[in-house]
């Protein structure tokens, strides 16, 4: 069996039971991942969902975003940097 043990000891149960819900849901997020900048798009939000179509076959998809940053070059181009993951089935 697979078993993960916390660092660290937690105050309360629930606590403890929050913890380990984050820490399965990290690890049961997919192998798959994607970093990528692309233009301007303030409604990319971290846990947010965004779908990829017209790379590569092996990139298209449907993934959740992780982190979004958002910037204004001093040239005022407006770009979206991303980290998302593919969730596991």
């Amino acid at each position: 069996e697979n078993v993960h043990r916390l660092p660290h000891p937690y105050n309360t149960q629930e606590e403890a039971k929050a913890a380990a819900k984050s820490k399965l849901d990290e690890l049961n997020r997919g192998d798959a991942s994607l970093n990528m900048t692309l233009l301007g798009n303030a409604d990319i939000t971290a846990e947010g969902r965004i779908t990829i179509s017209k790379l590569r076959n092996d990139v298209n998809g449907d993934y959740i975003v992780k982190s979004a940053t958002h910037s204004l070059s001093s040239d005022a181009v407006f770009s979206t940097s991303i980290q998302a993951y593919v969730e596991k089935g």
